[in-house]
């Protein structure tokens, strides 16, 4: 269960994080409505994992979307659909965007220590929820493949 691509988790957690810490993602949702109009969506596809794409976009698209009077079904439909585009992007792009994140939330206006403590602590604390997710599954399938519970139910 080595896999690089888990790595950047952490990275787009911490960006979606900053956003939502420092207000940017209320804006973008703000001027989005303002020039779409209420077209159903959001934006969720920005990360090269699924799994952090939902966590990141969820974080900030959601309680956006509410506020814009989304069902909450519509809200969550629109995170899980650019969850699963979030593969078409590459997995590098993690580092350079919490860098970015940080570099725009810096400057965000009212961001300060204790925003950026709380981006980074919710950052944290949903990786440690992610990986510890991971290891589970990856011991469970070590231990179906160890008791051979594939074959006997295949005998079955």
């Amino acid at each position: 269960m080595a896999h690089y691509v888990f790595t950047v988790i952490p990275f787009f957690l911490l960006m979606g994080f900053l956003i939502l810490h420092a207000g940017i993602g209320a804006k973008l949702y703000n001027a989005g409505i303002k020039v779409f109009g209420r077209l159903p969506g959001g934006f969720a596809a920005i990360c090269g994992e699924s799994v952090a794409a939902a966590a990141t976009m969820g974080s900030v698209s959601i309680p956006e979307m509410k506020k814009y009077d989304y069902d909450d079904s519509r809200a969550i439909e629109s995170v899980a659909a650019g969850g699963t585009l979030a593969i078409l992007t590459p997995t590098k792009a993690g580092g350079v965007g919490a860098s970015g994140a940080l570099l725009i939330a810096l400057f965000a206006k009212g961001f300060n220590r204790k925003k950026l403590f709380e981006a980074l602590l919710d950052a944290t604390t949903t990786s440690a929820m992610i990986f510890t997710i991971l290891i589970g599954v990856g011991l469970l399938g070590y231990f179906v493949t160890l008791t051979d519970i594939p074959r006997e139910f295949a005998n079955f």
